[in-house]
C-alpha cells in the first residue's frame, strides 16, 4: 500500500509554492522595493489635485532618482514612471509640498496610519480602477468622487464633513457594482491581504502607502498597485506538468496492484 502513493508523495514534495504563497512572496517583494528606496527614506513625491472636487483624485509625482514599478498601471493611469493616479483613503489629510512615503504591511495586512485596513471591497475597486476595467467609470469628475467614496465606504473610513448618503450601498454606484458580484456586504469590508489571492483584485497587490514629511508629520494614506506577473491567476505550465505525472504515476501503480492482488 504505502509504494501506490509514493509517486503522490514525491509530487507533494517537488509542487512550487502555492498561489497564496507566490503572492505573498510578490506583495512582500514590493513592500522591499518601495521601502528601500532613497537609501531607505521611501518613496519621495509631491502630488496634485486632478479634478474639480480637490478630494478626489490625485496625480503623485515621483522626485529623485529611483524608479517605482508601474507595471500594474494602464496607460491611462501612469504616464512613463513619473506619475500613477491614487486616491486618499484617510478622509481630511492634507498634503502640502514634497514628502515621502513608505508601504505599511504589518501583519499581513495594509493599513492607514489611524490602523483602519485596507478592506477587499477597496482593494479590488482600486485595482479595477488602474487596470481600466471598472464597468461604469467615466473618468468624469462625478463618477471620480463617487469611487472615492466607494474605496472609503468599503473601508468604513467615513469623514463627518460628508453626506453620509454618498457611502451607501444601495446608491452609490460603485458600491452597487460590488453587490452585483457579491451580494455579502461583510464580504467586501473584510481585511484585505496582499499575500492572498483574491478573484476580483486580479493579479496586483493593492497597498495603503503611508506619506510622512521629512519631520515625522503625517499626511495623507494613498493606494499603491504592485503586479503579480499572473502568477496568482494561473498556475505554472511545470505545475500542470507535474500534476499530470504524479497523477498519473499513483494511477498507473494502483492499477498494477489491482491487477495482481
Amino acid at each position: 500500500m504505502k509504494h501506490t502513493f509514493l509517486p503522490l508523495v514525491l509530487f507533494l514534495v517537488m509542487a512550487p509554492l502555492s498561489h497564496a504563497e507566490l503572492f505573498m512572496e510578490q506583495a512582500q517583494n514590493a513592500v522591499n522595493m518601495f521601502n528601500a528606496m532613497n537609501n531607505g527614506a521611501g518613496y519621495m513625491f509631491t502630488h496634485k489635485t486632478e479634478v474639480s472636487a480637490g478630494y478626489s483624485s490625485l496625480m503623485t509625482t515621483k522626485a529623485g532618482t529611483d524608479e517605482i514599478d508601474l507595471s500594474a498601471y494602464t496607460a491611462s493611469y501612469a504616464a512613463g514612471d513619473q506619475f500613477f493616479r491614487t486616491f486618499c483613503v484617510e478622509p481630511e489629510v492634507i498634503t502640502s509640498g514634497m514628502v515621502r512615503a513608505k508601504l505599511d504591511y504589518s501583519n499581513g495586512t495594509t493599513t492607514t496610519v489611524n490602523g483602519d485596513s485596507l478592506s477587499i471591497g477597496g482593494a479590488a475597486l482600486y485595482a479595477m480602477y488602474i487596470s481600466g476595467t471598472l464597468d461604469g467609470y467615466s473618468g468624469s469628475a462625478a463618477d471620480t468622487t463617487q469611487l472615492l467614496f466607494a474605496i472609503r465606504g468599503a473601508m468604513e473610513t467615513y469623514s463627518a464633513s460628508y453626506d453620509y448618503s454618498a457611502y451607501d450601498w444601495s446608491t452609490n454606484v460603485f458600491l452597487s457594482y460590488l453587490l452585483d458580484i457579491n451580494d455579502d456586504i461583510d464580504y467586501w469590508k473584510t481585511d484585505y491581504d496582499p499575500g492572498q489571492y483574491y478573484a476580483e483584485v486580479g493579479d496586483y497587490s493593492i497597498f495603503v502607502m503611508r506619506n510622512v514629511e521629512g519631520d515625522g508629520f503625517h499626511r495623507q494614506n494613498l493606494l499603491y498597485a504592485a503586479s503579480n506577473d499572473g502568477h496568482a491567476a494561473t498556475p505554472e505550465p511545470a505545475s500542470i506538468l507535474i500534476v499530470g505525472i504524479g497523477l498519473a504515476s499513483a494511477f498507473t501503480v494502483a492499477r498494477r496492484r489491482k491487477k495482481n492482488s
